[in-house]
């Protein structure tokens, strides 16, 4: 099993990473993804997958499909990152291990999902670039407190 786990961060980096996630927090599903190549209304379509030897974008039968539990990893972890790596190789592939198949679908790209806030205090970096009548947040007590405002309001955190 690999330590995926680095600051608070799992990383997905293989289709295995994905089902490790899926296992350590599992949710089984309770009904069939109709638009995923998993056993279901549109099996037919996949007949020809099926057929084909060592793919891994269709299967003919499922003993417990695991979803993550997103409410038990937020519990634990502060973010999921799905790295370039993780989505080429993970992004449609059905995992099988024992009797759990898992399927990472619809992430779309690279990605961090943050399930805690774990910012810290916002600061003001220096303004950049260099014109007349340039605020520099640091030291301008309005545009400070503005910008703590804003930050705050956009993390969800209490005023």
């Amino acid at each position: 099993m690999c330590n995926c786990l680095l600051a608070g961060v799992f990383e997905i980096h293989r289709p295995e990473h994905w089902h490790q996630l899926c296992t350590r927090f599992p949710h089984v599903a309770t009904r069939v993804h109709g638009t995923w190549a998993l056993p279901g209304p549109n099996a037919a379509r996949h007949a020809a997958l099926l057929a084909l030897a060592n793919q891994h974008a269709a299967i003919g039968s499922v003993d417990t499909h695991l979803c993550p539990k997103w409410s038990l990893i937020a519990a634990e972890i502060d973010a999921i990152h799905l790295s370039w790596a993780g989505f080429i190789t993970a992004e449609g592939f059905v995992f099988t291990q024992g009797e759990s198949t898992s399927m990472l679908r619809y992430w779309d790209r690279e990605t961090t999902m943050w399930l805690a806030d774990c910012f810290g205090d916002p600061t003001p970096t220096a303004a950049s670039g260099s014109f007349d009548g340039a605020i520099d947040a640091r030291t301008d007590p309005g545009r400070l407190a503005n910008d703590k405002r804003t930050i705050t309001e956009m993390l969800g955190r209490d005023i």
